[in-house]
């Protein structure tokens, strides 16, 4: 089987009858599946996921809730589809979302390594392509494609990933912190493992909202789920890679990167020269928030 269409849910019982349909709905020939695992929801929403009788859908119920992105590797575990695109219970697929990753797809001649996605009415994604010079209908692959995430992670709603080395790769990094940022080191993993990357020139899915990173999240909080970042970083990469994500190749500097890593004596000192020598070219500078607070952890700790 070629696709997965994944709806991991937890107390969706208002939205998620849209989202399956959507998924159900696809106007397209070729088999696909619909896998739903319903997070223990404590809700209406496993009621209303068994009220859709259909040969296409599979459900899935954990018998404990678990943490967001674990139930998003119980997706990647369970799904039998090469690829698997997730929609988010209260998001919904265009009829033709299939057909676009499958065209897409297709022309790449099915790799065995990417993630696919398309524009967004909600945080659209192109943002961070013209930060670090990238482009639409772009395979984004090789030693620099990491700095794609450098400045924010990709949203799995909407987004499709090859399933089975993405799998072998570990899944979704499980990250602790409130505003969980695993969507972003996560996909600096993949790139760092060899994965191409595409953001093609087609919406085919709808969202509104987002899980982990609301409207009103203080930059404070932001700043914090990045330090448990770093944390992870120096534990499972080695120096080089470490110097690649603090101090990439590009014009814009990773500030929450940099942020994270003052906090340690080993990247302190480069952390501050760099900062300054921006400062010498763009005197602007100073009155970013997290820029002082980079410098204020530099030099006070």
């Amino acid at each position: 089987m070629l696709f997965t269409i994944a709806i991991p849910t937890f107390n969706n019982e208002n939205t998620i009858l849209t989202a399956i349909k959507s998924a159900l709905n696809q106007d397209i020939d070729i088999e696909y599946e619909v896998l739903v695992v319903n997070n223990a929801s404590t809700d209406l929403t496993l009621e209303k996921i068994k009220s859709i009788k259909s040969s296409k859908m599979r459900i899935i119920n954990n018998k404990l809730t678990v943490s967001m992105y674990e139930n998003h590797n119980i997706c990647l575990k369970e799904a039998k589809g090469d690829y698997i695109l997730f929609c988010h219970s209260d998001d919904k697929l265009e009829p033709n979302a299939i057909e676009i990753l499958y065209d897409k797809i297709s022309k790449r001649k099915f790799p065995k390594k990417c993630v696919v996605w398309g524009h967004s009415l909600f945080r659209d994604f192109q943002t961070a392509l013209l930060r670090t010079n990238w482009n639409i209908n772009e395979g984004i692959v090789g030693e620099r494609a990491y700095t794609l995430f450098l400045f924010g992670g990709l949203t799995p709603s909407g987004t499709c990933y090859s399933r089975k080395i993405f799998l072998e790769q570990g899944g979704f990094i499980e990250l602790k912190h409130k505003v969980n940022k695993s969507d972003c080191i996560t996909m600096i993993n993949l790139a760092f493992n060899g994965f191409m990357f595409e953001m093609i020139d087609e919406l085919y899915f709808k969202r509104e909202t987002a899980s982990t990173m609301k409207i009103g999240t203080s930059l404070q909080d932001i700043l914090d789920s990045y330090d448990e970042i770093a944390e992870w970083v120096i534990g499972n990469y080695d120096n080089n890679r470490i110097n690649k994500i603090i101090f990439p190749n590009i014009n814009t500097m990773p500030f929450s990167f940099l942020y994270a890593f003052s906090n340690y004596k080993k990247y302190k000192k480069d952390i501050f020269v760099k900062c300054i020598k921006q400062f010498i070219k763009h005197p602007s500078i100073v009155f970013s928030d997290v820029y002082r607070k980079i410098i204020k952890r530099c030099l006070f700790g």
